[in-house]
């Protein structure tokens, strides 16, 4: 190794020494540390009200934090004071019939020379040109405040809203013609009443149970010789459900 090969490395470990305290190859002062700081409270403010400070564009589909929620966390960290916007430049996509309005403003952090700008749009709805404006300023303010990293898990597609997949149920088939003549004509001879019936599966009449439960209640009866009142009232409540799912999965119910 030459000399000249060690002044080199020797050059090379000065630098990233100094680049250790450093973010992209700038160093970090104290001010810059303080910042990232704070940023990182409000992010984790955002964080910690998710989903119930999450929205989604029914137009879009996208999914973002609720503009208040933003401003609400911005102001708890830094003080409304701390920190402002101005209005750059205001246009729409058009001046007979404008069906968007788009919004150009600065976002400044403790002093105005620490800025971003950023666009934000809107869409104009029924002819509700106040809310397109308001619509159109706050995306602009959310993106502006995003080039400081707030709000920033909203721009990498972390966030999650609560909806969530609804599986529906099957719908609940009848008891059928043929089964409603045999089932009451078995609860008559077993000496079970109606009203055991309706209590125990909370029905106002045999013909608002299930066919799934119909089939399950025939097949009990037929094999019991004799049926006491605590007998019926012994029939787990849940074969109504069990029931149901059965015949639902097999798409085989009992056939009387």
């Amino acid at each position: 190794m030459t000399d000249k090969t060690k002044d080199i490395l020797s050059l090379v470990e000065q630098i990233n020494t100094i680049l250790k305290g450093s973010i992209g190859g700038i160093r970090m002062t104290d001010k810059t540390k303080d910042i990232l700081s704070l940023v990182e409270q409000i992010n984790t403010i955002l964080k910690e009200g998710e989903p119930g400070n999450i929205s989604k564009d029914t137009y879009s589909g996208y999914v973002g934090y609720k503009p208040q929620s933003t401003i609400d966390a911005v102001n708890t960290v830094l003080g409304p004071n701390n920190w402002g916007f101005e209005e750059v430049s205001i246009t729409r996509d058009s001046d007979i019939d404008p069906k968007i309005f788009i919004y150009n403003i600065r976002v400044w952090l403790f002093h105005k020379e620490v800025s971003r700008t950023a666009y934000g749009q809107s869409r104009i709805t029924k002819g509700d040109f106040g809310d397109g404006m308001k619509g159109a300023q706050t995306d602009a303010l959310k993106k502006a405040l995003s080039y400081f990293s707030i709000g920033n898990r909203a721009y990498l597609g972390q966030l999650e809203t609560t909806e969530k997949k609804v599986v529906q149920a099957p719908a609940k088939e009848l008891i059928t013609p043929k089964q409603l003549p045999t089932l009451m004509s078995l609860l008559s001879k077993k000496g079970v009443t109606k009203e055991q019936i309706y209590k125990q599966y909370k029905v106002e009449s045999i013909s608002d149970i299930s066919k799934a439960l119909a089939s399950t209640l025939i097949d009990y009866l037929m094999a019991k010789k004799d049926v006491a009142r605590e007998d019926m009232e012994n029939i787990p409540i849940e074969v109504y459900d069990k029931a149901v799912e059965e015949a639902w999965i097999s798409e085989q119910g009992a056939q009387v």
